[in-house]
């Protein structure tokens, strides 16, 4: 299927090797005629978990779940996308902030507390305000709790 709550929960599930995901035929391609005949892309969501474990060693479980959170802020059937950002672009943030020291053992969930990290929230708003504008100020500082300062590198 290529449903994107298939995506979810092929991240969410491990024990399965032969989850594969339909994702759309390929937008590379930039002529509207030769698109139609553009090869469709599928996804393995054991590759994809394997490439987790090697983009992020020993946190594989908990980026999955903070990959679930970029999905739904990409959108679904049930909640609108953030306006003006896609995957790509909260990803790229997203790895960011976890390049960032005080971040590198921080998720958006902290699982043993069950509730969201609201200064690893507050970092990755804020990188990614500076690619979506249309996030403001205000927005932001409804994410974070008060008195929460983080300092970001440009």
């Amino acid at each position: 299927g290529g449903d994107a709550d298939l995506v979810l929960q092929g991240l969410a599930t491990l024990s399965v090797r032969n989850l594969f995901v339909y994702a759309g035929k390929d937008q590379t391609i930039q002529n509207p005629r030769k698109r139609k005949g553009a090869p469709s892309i599928v996804l393995s969501m054991w590759e994809v978990v394997r490439k987790i474990d090697i983009m992020f060693p020993g946190q594989s479980a908990a980026v999955r779940a903070d990959l679930l959170v970029l999905m739904i802020m990409n959108g679904n059937d049930y909640l609108p996308k953030i306006r003006g950002g896609g995957f790509a672009s909260f990803f790229k943030a997203y790895q960011r902030v976890k390049s960032m020291p005080e971040f590198a053992d921080k998720f958006f969930v902290d699982g043993a507390k069950r509730q969201f990290d609201w200064p690893f929230v507050y970092a990755f708003m804020t990188l990614v305000q500076k690619e979506v504008p249309e996030l403001t100020p205000w927005y932001l500082a409804q994410q974070g709790r008060a008195g929460t300062q983080v300092h970001i590198e440009p």
